[in-house]
């Protein structure tokens, strides 16, 4: 549905984004959109924080690449994945 970014590029620039800047900018970017999920990339993106919130003004499951890696670790040594 769309690929949108907020233009930084130095890594610690990263780092530095508030969860609430990551959850109004998915629900400038998707608000009127029709999509399924929404997946947000980097690492050192802290969109893990902003997960919740993202899906409740969305409306769809979210998934951060820190929030995949997780789970996947949960899964690998047997412990329930529910984060």
């Amino acid at each position: 549905a769309g690929i949108h970014g907020l233009g930084i590029t130095e890594n610690f620039a990263i780092a530095e984004v508030e969860p609430s800047r990551i959850a109004e900018f998915a629900s400038e970017c998707f608000a009127d959109s029709d999509i399924d999920l929404l997946f947000a990339s980097c690492t050192n993106f802290r969109a893990i924080d902003a997960r919740e919130e993202i899906q409740a003004a969305l409306g769809v499951p979210v998934v951060t690449s820190n929030h995949a890696a997780l789970v996947c670790v949960l899964d690998q040594i047997g412990a329930p994945a529910t984060v």
